[in-house]
């Protein structure tokens, strides 16, 4: 599969001390990749996680923040469109130390309907407990090999595929407006 930007994607990306199948990424710049989540906890729930790993977000070089800024805003307006939605929670996820198994800030963007959850306020703890359902699903979803489950990786990949689609359309109609 190739990315949004025709450049061919490594069959693996690093998040945090792991590996990740790139087959979850459906959109990268030059600092950032946007992707499905292993452990996405509704519908519409996606990641940015920047290339080069860091801790905080205080501490992404600026050209860092454009990237996460602009996709931010592309990934918003356009999922909110794809999932008839009209408004998204953007959780940033920093770390504090280096010795937790994931210790890669990221942003995690989940679009909203009225009643997706009892309480709205809701998505804050349900976004606190990304890293736990993670990493159980990632323990879980991986062989002897450390190979990921096929059967819940091309699930995703096919989220991936679709939310791939969208951006790349979403690209050509920005382009037009230039």
């Amino acid at each position: 599969m190739q990315n949004s930007q025709t450049k061919e994607q490594p069959s693996m990306i690093k998040y945090g001390n792991m590996s990740i199948p790139s087959k979850l990424v459906f959109y990268q710049k030059t600092n950032i990749y946007a992707m499905v989540p292993l452990a996405p906890k509704l519908n519409g729930h996606v990641m940015i996680i920047p290339k080069r790993q860091v801790l905080n977000f205080k501490d992404l070089k600026p050209a860092e923040v454009f990237d996460i800024g602009l996709t931010i805003r592309m990934l918003t307006k356009e999922l909110e469109k794809f999932h008839n939605c009209t408004s998204s929670t953007v959780y940033i996820k920093n770390y504090s130390r280096t010795d937790d198994r994931i210790n890669h800030v990221c942003v995690h963007i989940v679009v909203r309907k009225k009643g997706d959850l009892a309480r709205n306020d809701d998505i804050y703890s349900t976004l606190d407990s990304y890293d736990r359902d993670f990493l159980m699903e990632y323990n879980t979803s991986i062989a002897n090999s450390d190979v990921f489950s096929d059967t819940k990786i091309d699930q995703l990949g096919l989220i991936a595929y679709k939310y791939k689609s969208l951006v790349d359309k979403a690209l050509v109609e920005l382009k037009n407006q230039i």
